[in-house]
């Protein structure tokens, strides 16, 4: 029998490595939280505690369900979303490794099990921002993009002197949202509201003690935003608002950019 590893997760879980190199999880799964995500939760844990080292394979999918008591294709779906978050790679023919571990930080600021649902929410966020900043530069008043550059303004300001900036980002993302002459976009980002500000909270939290030029991208991705809303250009509105999603959630996943 091998190395114990211990993960909190509301609990003490317990990952017990055998010594044929497979893995025993003892967890009880918990209500209203999506089986899928308690179990990408618990595979980022057992990453980020060193029971799978990066560049290891990961046991195959009958091993992985047989241990961790779920279905292959809730398996799947906890394994198709580490993937699309970069934390593990498929090589055909030779299965599933580790990427990377997870920013320190990420692991400490978060509960491990909410983890999924703020990246979750980048990719909803991608799409309705998108089309969102799509619509803005193409139908915003000379008022609404007021408001927008006051949001631009006090945004780059807090970032600046390194100030708490979730809600001004927020409130930078809704202007945007609320000058698309759809009130669909900005009702539905609301209903976001808690979710979108604590991964915006969170990305600050990881990328807290990064220098100064990691501050100056963030505040030129929201720039570019401004920018194309400025030159009445919808794509490059669009592009630009879906970049700097991607940029965020990358920054909160990624271990080599979160200390850079």
């Amino acid at each position: 029998m091998g190395q114990a590893v211990k993960l909190s997760y509301d609990k003490q879980v317990d990952f017990m490595e055998q010594a044929e190199g497979h893995i025993r999880l003892q967890w009880r799964p918990q209500r209203g939280v999506g089986l899928a995500d308690q179990v990408y939760a618990l595979l980022l844990g057992a990453i980020d505690a060193g029971a799978y080292s990066s560049g290891e394979r990961l046991p195959s999918e009958s091993e992985l369900s047989r241990s961790y008591g779920v279905s292959r294709p809730i398996l799947r779906e906890a394994l198709m979303r580490l993937k699309a978050d970069g934390f593990v790679v498929s090589r055909q023919g030779a299965g599933t490794f580790v990427a990377r571990r997870p920013p320190d930080k990420l692991m400490t600021l978060a509960r491990v099990q909410d983890v999924a649902r703020y990246l979750r929410t980048y990719e909803i966020r991608s799409a309705l921002e998108g089309q969102g900043a799509w619509f803005c530069a193409l139908r915003r008043t000379d008022k609404e993009l007021a408001e927008i550059e006051a949001a631009h303004r006090d945004l780059l300001t807090a970032l600046g002197v390194g100030a708490a900036v979730a809600k001004l980002d927020f409130a930078f993302h809704r202007s945007i949202a609320r000058s698309s002459g759809n009130d669909l976009f900005v009702e539905l980002l609301d209903a976001l509201n808690e979710l979108v500000i604590g991964g915006m909270s969170l990305g600050v939290g990881v990328n807290q003690e990064v220098p100064q030029a990691s501050l100056n991208r963030i505040a030129e991705e929201h720039t570019r935003i401004l920018e194309a809303v400025q030159a009445c250009e919808p794509e490059s509105a669009k592009l630009a608002m879906q970049y700097h999603i991607d940029q965020a959630k990358r920054r909160l996943t990624d271990r080599a950019r979160a200390q850079s």
